[in-house]
């Protein structure tokens, strides 16, 4: 699915406004920029790319289908014989539709994913606590209350995270708990509204004290939309689908790592289950544990799925180096994923025979559902060196990227016109355009009246790993992409987030904002 977005690109313009001064204060707190204020400080074209400037953060607003519906063609039929397709009109509507669809995480190398968390709402009938939106950036005064809140959740990365594998981490002290709760309970949500500078904002009194709940970011402030993008008809695959060749089981399952097979559907915790948000799907390279989630790959016919001449490679399970098929679940080892190489996670819950839970699916492909639902926050802690031997004139190596599609699209076929791409969703992550590439960009693909990226860019992660946080906000409409500080620590993700840590994971402002520039990119409106 993936492609050079050279199109997308060459059709950005960035509107020439005075970037906004900034000043010592302002950079000591964080700040973040309309993306077409970044682009006019400074642009350059690569390989036919245009790159503006280096950022911690992006921020995309507009996301979804608010004011109109949306459609695209969902396949009801594949013969694997003639090769015949057919497809129906699916129509679509609302804030972050269609990407409140049921999604699939991928992963091309060459690139080392060393954790990944999952985070849904804690009960599927629980909603986001209503506050005042837009948000707006907090006064200076705000500031210490901001840091504090900083530290709580630097407190909680470091130590709320399962240490022992099967969802059973260490667990919060039952007082402590109980005197948060209390806490948030005892003061009920305040707005502070100030003219500071001439300008009205606002911003959520409460510091409460030692465990305070975090205060919101700032909304997202609208940049001129890029264009609508015309997208090709079929996406280019990594490499042309090959037959199986013979897998031996016995080879494929020796010394794979324990797949845990979690017994709980989502929105159920493994923690405490006091949390807004609880982790429903978990992977720990280190420990060789995979709790919730199957990891998945395009080499149907080796030891599962299947290949025919028509559609090539259906979904199969990988093997434990992520580059070939395996008979069974494995766990992805400690490794590094090459180039050409790419595999998806999925949750643990297998599709149904009905197809009213997954949609249409390619006969003989492993199915299991995506993630579903308009609130979710992915953590991933990964690299992506460089490929020191790429193959002998092959294209299109050393080009990491992580993105997520519409699970309809894999399920299906992901690399050819048999599948509902794009209009039904791609979300490009953190992804590499050129060969040996040092910057990584991130795209919207919903259509040509809902595509669009921010040619603001995040460096390549060549050495050591960073983390990433991924938040969708459906009251805001927003998805952030915000690379998250060093000084949150290192360790397990937690087994649960609380609404105001999810604030702090998304807010471009303030002491909680990434170290660095952070963008903000808007949607067209539809």
């Amino acid at each position: 699915m993936k492609k050079k977005h050279n199109d997308i690109d060459k059709m950005k313009t960035c509107i020439l406004p005075a970037l906004l001064a900034s000043s010592a204060a302002a950079a000591a707190v964080g700040r973040a920029s309309t993306s077409a204020e970044l682009c006019a400080a400074k642009t350059s074209e690569e390989n036919g790319n245009y790159f503006c400037q280096a950022v911690h953060q992006v921020t995309y607003s507009n996301v979804g289908f608010s004011q109109s519906a949306g459609f695209y063609e969902e396949v009801t039929h594949m013969d694997t014989k003639t090769g015949a397709c057919t497809k129906q009109n699916k129509t679509f509507s609302g804030p972050m539709a269609p990407f409140n669809e049921p999604m699939s995480l991928h992963f091309r190398g060459p690139l080392r994913l060393t954790q990944l968390a999952v985070y849904m709402p804690n009960g599927q009938e629980k909603k986001r606590e209503e506050a005042p939106s837009p948000r707006a950036a907090a006064p200076a005064g705000a500031i210490e209350h901001s840091e504090h809140n900083m530290h709580h959740l630097r407190d909680i990365l470091k130590r709320r995270g399962g240490h022992h594998g099967h969802g059973h981490g260490k667990k919060r002290h039952a007082a402590e708990q109980q005197e948060e709760k209390k806490k948030r309970d005892d003061h009920p949500i305040i707005w502070v509204t100030a003219t500071i500078d001439g300008k009205v904002v606002s911003w959520i009194n409460n510091y409460w004290g030692p465990e305070a709940t975090p205060a919101p970011a700032p909304a997202a402030v609208p940049a001129p939309a890029a264009p609508p993008v015309n997208v090709p008809a079929v996406p280019t695959p990594p490499a042309a689908a090959a037959a199986p060749k013979p897998t031996p089981a016995a080879a494929a399952a020796a010394a794979a790592p324990e797949v845990v097979e979690a017994a709980f559907v989502p929105g159920a915790s493994s923690g405490s289950g006091s949390g807004d948000f609880v982790r429903t799907g978990y992977y720990n390279a280190a420990q060789g544990k995979s709790q919730g989630l199957t990891f998945l790959g395009n080499y149907g016919g080796q030891g599962s799925g299947e290949w025919t001449p028509v559609f090539g490679n259906t979904l199969s399970y990988i093997n434990a180096a992520g580059t070939g098929g395996a008979s069974s679940s494995t766990v992805l080892s400690d490794t590094l994923l090459p180039s050409h190489k790419e595999f998806a996670v999925m949750t643990d819950q297998p599709c149904s025979s009905s197809g009213s839970d997954c949609g249409y699916v390619q006969p003989g492909s492993v199915a299991y559902k995506g993630f579903a639902g308009a609130d979710k926050t992915f953590l991933l802690e990964f690299s992506m060196p460089h490929d020191p031997s790429p193959p002998s004139g092959a294209g299109g190596y050393d080009m990491p990227a992580i993105w997520m599609l519409n699970a309809r699209i894999p399920l299906t076929s992901q690399y050819t016109a048999c599948s509902c791409w794009p209009s039904c969703g791609e979300f490009d992550i953190f992804e590499t355009l050129a060969e040996g590439d040092t910057k990584a960009k991130s795209t919207f693909h919903a259509g040509n009246k809902k595509s669009g990226g921010d040619s603001n860019y995040f460096e390549r992660p060549l050495g050591g790993t960073i983390r990433v946080a991924v938040v969708y906000d459906s009251k805001l409409a927003t998805v952030s992409v915000k690379v998250l500080p060093k000084s949150l620590g290192a360790g397990d993700f937690p087994e649960e987030l609380g609404d105001g840590e999810l604030e702090l994971l998304q807010a471009d402002t303030g002491a909680a904002a990434a170290i660095g520039a952070a963008s903000r990119f808007s949607l067209p409106v539809a």
